[in-house]
């Protein structure tokens, strides 16, 4: 998917909706799968090892929590000068322009992306509304541009620069940073490979280079004062071919090692963004051997990163420091769930297994937050049209002809537009609708325009609430979001109190009762939206003199409710406490006994 195409495709709330005619000038063609960034630029190669600079060792590397970051220092560029003036120092003084990192994330939360088209209000939205839920964002920054060209800057018209001064940055990019990390959010650098197929796997083949690029890498990350650095390299999988990837394998490895090792020297931290496969275990119709010529197990086992074994998750799972696995675009050449619920879940199942539960805290689910409209076709692969549509006739556009890229409002927008209601799939997690409206086309190479099908799939904030589930089962670190700029109103305070709530307690009782009577105390305990099984209930009476007395202890049932007859001997406090998983919900409220 190309920025561009992302930016006229994704129409935001309160833009002219089009007229009543789907042509290609809204995405027709989607050409990548939406983090797979074509561009290309020019880019000076240096080596910062050339410059004589190089960083004192880092404190250990998971030893700083969240919190940590809040308090701001300027490490690295003050760093830099010292060691150029030749002065060893263990205390490093505090700046605003940059902060300390975090460098575990202990989860549940939300993380994501931010294409760099994106204006500035929609990166204040998320530093105002999200600083609760949201740890760490990664912004698209730099790109692979070619054998002599491994590192340009993106502009927020599409182009890519290694001009200037500081050729690592400009001031769009530079001033969200500084927004983020004003609200106290590390932000990941993101590169992707915006060169030609293979081009990038031939580069990373000589060691060489690969050192000389993990320094540039480092010495932009370095420059451009931000937290880490996120790699999400898909030409791999989806341009270079499955018979490159023997061969790409253990180069990818190998520069992932190079580079992990000096990030951490500098005080960054390393994301990968890998895709997700559509089967996540063996199935019985597989070959013994995947493309890398490994061993795919036994019908069951997990399939060696999903299926795209270039990656090779569990090689590099220790130089990481976070794995964010896109679970989205399980449907693209055809109408379907963009990112299936069960199909999630089944990813992160695969990819615990391969990793190891001591890794989980580094497993990130990707998640889609955008929509999908495909004209749709029938048994035959003949596209659905009706009227006068003469045969053989198909959408315009490359890639997957017809095929839209669109932000979720935009969704909402047709869907009222043709006075259609979205459909819940509780299957799916995910809505879906279909409606007929005249679609550009060619039958015999003439441009003919066709009343055509057109079926639409969408995630949003309730979409996302049901995949922190998973979040939460497998003890995984969270979701992260493509893209921030398309979530709805109302998404970051939704997935706060979904994905990080605090317990919640509801309790019932008459205040009054008489001497030697019981009183029935009801309830519910809550997670966000959710019932808590099994939460200790332990009501206790004070008196009014301060005396405690405990008076019965329950749990609640699968469904979060309890129910406690209890006998006060004296008019007082009933002080009714939930707990569970470490958290803590109290309720007091008098009570008299008459008599």
């Amino acid at each position: 998917m190309t920025p561009a195409s992302w930016k006229q495709g994704a129409t935001r709330a309160g833009s002219t909706p089009r007229r009543r005619r789907e042509t290609g000038g809204e995405n027709t063609a989607l050409r990548e799968r939406p983090l797979g960034l074509i561009l290309r630029g020019a880019v000076l190669l240096l080596s910062w090892r050339t410059l004589g600079i190089r960083a004192l060792p880092s404190p250990p590397h998971a030893s700083r929590l969240v919190a940590t970051y809040r308090q701001r220092v300027g490490r690295r560029a003050l760093l830099r000068l010292m060691m150029l003036v030749g002065l060893a120092i263990a205390v490093l003084a505090p700046n605003s322009a940059q902060a300390m990192t975090p460098q575990l994330i202990t989860g549940p939360y939300v993380s994501g992306w931010f294409g760099y088209w994106e204006p500035d209000s929609v990166v204040e939205t998320l530093a105002s509304q999200g600083r609760t839920t949201v740890p760490e964002v990664n912004l698209f920054w730099w790109s692979f541009a070619g054998p002599n060209k491994p590192l340009c800057t993106y502009n927020p018209d599409s182009s890519c620069s290694d001009a200037g001064d500081a050729p690592w940055t400009n001031a769009h990019l530079a001033g969200q940073r500084d927004i983020m990390q004003a609200a106290g959010i590390p932000v990941f650098g993101s590169i992707i490979d915006g060169s030609g197929a293979g081009e990038l796997s031939e580069f990373l083949a000589d060691a060489e280079r690969r050192d000389a690029y993990a320094d540039q890498i480092v010495d932009w990350a370095q420059r451009a004062g931000v937290d880490g650095v996120d790699l999400d390299m898909e030409k791999f999988a989806f341009a270079d071919g499955s018979s490159t990837w023997a061969a790409t394998k253990p180069r990818w490895v190998d520069f992932i090692t190079a580079l992990s090792s000096r990030l951490r020297d500098a005080d960054l931290l390393l994301s990968v963004t890998v895709p997700a496969g559509e089967y996540p275990f063996v199935e019985a119709w597989m070959s013994e051997k995947n493309a890398c010529g490994n061993d795919r197990g036994p019908i069951g086992a997990p399939n060696p990163s999903t299926g795209y074994c270039v990656y090779s998750w569990d090689e590099i799972i220790g130089s990481v420091d976070r794995l964010r696995l896109m679970a989205y675009d399980y449907s693209y050449g055809s109408p379907g769930p963009i990112g299936p619920l069960n199909w999630a879940d089944q990813v992160v199942a695969s990819a615990l297994d391969q990793l190891g539960s001591a890794h989980r805290a580094k497993v990130w689910l990707g998640i889609p937050q955008y929509a999908r409209n495909w004209v749709r076709q029938d048994n035959t692969g003949a596209y659905v049209t009706r009227g006068d549509c003469p045969s053989g006739w198909k959408p315009s556009g490359g890639g997957v002809p017809g095929m839209l890229s669109q932000s979720i409002e935009r969704a909402l927008q047709i869907a009222d537009r043709e006075q259609v209601t979205p459909t819940w799939d509780a299957t799916y997690g995910e809505y879906t609708y279909r409606y007929w409206i005249d679609t550009d086309g060619t039958a015999g190479g003439t441009a003919v325009i066709c009343s055509a099908e057109r079926e639409v799939w969408f995630a949003d904030t309730r979409s996302a609430k049901v995949k922190a589930n998973i979040v939460r089962d497998r003890s995984i670190a969270g979701v992260a979001v493509w893209e921030f700029g398309f979530v709805l109103d109302g998404f970051y305070s939704q997935m706060a109190r979904k994905i990080a709530p605090p317990l919640e307690l509801r309790a019932k009782f008459d205040d009054t009762i008489r001497k030697g009577e019981t009183a029935k105390v009801t309830g519910k305990v809550l997670r966000g939206d959710d019932p808590v099984k099994s939460a200790k209930i332990r009501v206790v009476w004070i008196s009014n003199k301060g005396k405690i007395k405990e008076l019965g202890v329950t749990r609640t049932n699968s469904k979060g409710r309890y129910t406690i007859k209890v006998a006060p001997t004296r008019s007082g406090t009933l002080k009714i406490a939930a707990t569970s998983s470490g958290q803590k919900a109290v309720i007091e409220r008098p009570i008299t006994v008459k008599g």
